[in-house]
């Protein structure tokens, strides 16, 4: 059996979403919130940090490397 056979998943538009998030308790609405800020800043979270950094490293290409570095930059610290 595939994992796909077990969950049925439902479009939600954002309205839905939003009443799903009110209904949550405050610790997990906080995880939202600061996911959304982080979102709406530019800033990239630690995990897609490392995967940039990781392909910074095994870049050979100059100017890919430079335009690599320069995304790590503005996503460490958001829209520049």
């Amino acid at each position: 059996m595939m994992v796909s056979d077990c969950f049925s998943l439902k479009i939600m538009n954002a309205t839905e979403i939003i009443e799903e998030i009110q209904q949550l308790d405050l610790h997990e609405r906080k995880k939202i919130a600061d996911f959304l800020k982080t979102l709406s800043s530019g800033q990239l979270t630690s995990q897609e940090l490392t995967i940039l950094s990781e392909n910074l490293l095994k870049e050979t290409n100059p100017e890919k490397s430079k335009e690599i570095a320069s995304r790590i930059k503005a996503g460490f610290y958001g829209d520049l």
